[in-house]
């Protein structure tokens, strides 16, 4: 299972991960930068990724929820996504490596059963009993916003 994280996590973040949380895993995480899509636009470098065999993203984008262009590349392509809720991505390093590796089990679990388009949510807390939120893209709405701007540049 193919995933990439999105330029806002750490380097040190995801080498960690894959050192700890991946050693007996078929789950080939990498990140934007390694891929070289860095500066890129998040939906040109979801796209890319998805032809390129993906099977999800990691993004702690606070406002990934709310951009018609990253929503609309997510149902174009079918990725599934796993979103970090804030205060994730603001959060000290030491702290959201922890909360990943806390939750990646989880986070694998879901990957693997979640149907194309879904996007699921990781809460910050270390709660053990928590599970992953399921969080609605609304293409139907993200499709008419993008129509809408589309149209004030023509």
């Amino acid at each position: 299972m193919r995933v990439r994280a999105n330029e806002h996590f750490s380097p040190k973040l995801i080498e960690t991960v894959k050192a700890v949380a991946l050693i007996n895993s078929d789950v080939d995480l990498s990140t934007v930068r390694e891929a070289g899509h860095q500066g890129m636009a998040d939906h040109h470098w979801i796209t890319a990724f998805a032809h390129e065999g993906g099977h999800a993203i990691l993004s702690t984008d606070t406002d990934f929820l709310k951009k018609p262009q990253q929503v609309l590349a997510v149902e174009d392509t079918g990725l599934r996504v796993i979103w970090f809720a804030p205060p994730h991505g603001n959060a000290k390093l030491e702290l959201q490596t922890a909360n990943i590796l806390m939750w990646w089990p989880r986070i694998e679990a879901k990957l693997r059963e979640a149907r194309p388009r879904e996007c699921w949510a990781v809460k910050w807390t270390i709660n053990d009993g928590v599970e992953l939120r399921r969080e609605e893209l609304k293409f139907q709405s993200h499709r008419k916003k993008a129509r809408k701007a589309a149209r004030r540049f023509d």
